[in-house]
């Protein structure tokens, strides 16, 4: 039975937010799209989606709740509340965001029964422009053969040696040893390398830093020291360099300096690599143990391996980690659509 694919396309014109929105079936064409409009006040919702971050880290699922309901009715119109009311338990949901809004954690918001995360396959798109459209279709266009890396960056304090054993015995049987690499980079130069030779999925491994300040300059932390930022990942213009279908950046502790830093950093780290075609990227928006990392990944590739989608992958990864807030960490500012 083939699943409903619920699209929201969500725009900001200066203190409202209006949106678009429609469902299908799979295989049918776009459908009609409802309209619905809501004035926000942006600075409540950037200081409840900051609260929200700052919930993740105290694992009260409650609190997140009541946070995460509020949010949602500070920036959902009626008409889409009672569009969602109707939609079936793990459709796919995914919100086509203007890029000024990717800030606000849309799979944590409530609404009133359970996080959009927990009851769809939530996903969002950024609204792209026509040169990251012309990225996207060459992605898109190329067979990378299911070849996968795992890439280390600066792991200092990290326990990465299960992870790492774990990933391999999920997805090596499945794409072989010759399309199966672990590398470690030593500087940002020999990670750019590594992430532009065509891999189907990059699973990244290391620290990530944030610059409030200048958010172009957050990006991966390497072994010397050195930072593959966004601004540098943009940069990137040779039609050859095909960056992976997939990037995980499950283990990335997103150094912020803010309390938005954490949702900040995953949204400008997606961007860029929107910028270059990537079409799904997944990260942490708060601090995560090793223990719940690894649980995510395992059920995260085991998914993965089986042929499920990204999205189904994703929501049986939070299931498996649903015992905590683990579940509530990562984002997944990418396309999801049917694989």
């Amino acid at each position: 039975m083939s699943q409903r694919l619920h699209t929201a396309i969500v725009e900001l014109e200066r203190d409202t937010l209006i949106y678009r929105y429609g469902w299908r079936q799979e295989a049918e064409s776009a459908p009609p799209l409802g309209k619905g409009a809501k004035k926000v006040d942006m600075h409540e919702a950037a200081v409840l989606a900051a609260q929200i971050t700052r919930a993740l880290g105290s694992c009260d699922v409650s609190i997140l709740a009541q946070l995460g309901e509020r949010l949602y009715n500070c920036i959902i119109p009626d008409e889409l509340t009672v569009a969602l009311s109707t939609e079936e338990a793990h459709d796919n949901l995914v919100f086509y965001l203007d890029p000024e809004i990717s800030w606000i954690p849309w799979e944590l918001l409530f609404d009133g029964t359970a996080f959009l995360c927990r009851r769809f396959q939530v996903a969002r798109s950024l609204l792209k422009s026509g040169a990251e459209l012309e990225a996207a279709k060459r992605r898109a266009a190329r067979n990378s053969r299911g070849k996968v890396l795992v890439l280390l960056g600066d792991v200092s304090r990290l326990a990465v040696d299960e992870e790492i054993e774990e990933i391999q015995s999920i997805l090596l049987p499945r794409v072989g040893n010759d399309h199966f690499d672990i590398r470690s980079a030593e500087s940002k130069s020999d990670a750019l390398a590594l992430l532009t030779k065509d891999y189907d999925i990059c699973h990244f491994i290391g620290h990530g830093v944030f610059s409030q300040e200048y958010p172009e300059d957050s990006g991966w932390r390497f072994r010397r020291g050195d930072v593959l930022t966004c601004a540098q990942i943009r940069q990137i213009s040779s039609p050859g360099a095909i960056f992976p279908r997939l990037i995980v950046a499950n283990s990335c502790d997103s150094a912020r300096s803010g309390d938005a830093g954490a949702e900040a950093y995953v949204s400008t780290l997606y961007r860029s690599f929107l910028a270059r075609g990537v079409p799904h990227y997944i990260g942490t928006i708060a601090r995560v143990s090793d223990d719940v990392s690894r649980v995510f990944s395992q059920s995260f590739y085991a998914q993965v391996a089986c042929g499920k989608s990204i999205g189904e992958s994703l929501l049986a990864a939070r299931e498996a980690a649903s015992a905590g807030i683990g579940w509530a960490t990562e984002a997944q500012p990418h396309k999801q659509a049917p694989q």
